[in-house]
């Protein structure tokens, strides 16, 4: 359902605060929906998508 696929993407958004710790996050708000967070290194994005039904962590 997508209330499990949101609930994904809150754990996955979740645990990359927990680990990375870098604010402010941005929050993507066209599909794949999601956030981001800038390093000099580049970025880590969380995103999940409604037509797809799947959700991920991207570096």
């Amino acid at each position: 359902s997508l209330g499990n696929l949101s609930d994904e993407q809150q754990r996955f958004t979740a645990w990359v605060e927990s680990e990375i710790t870098s604010k402010p996050k941005l929050k993507i708000i066209n599909p794949p929906y999601g956030f981001q967070w800038a390093h000099e290194w580049g970025s880590i994005v969380v995103q999940s998508n409604e037509k797809s039904f799947d959700c991920g962590i991207y570096i």
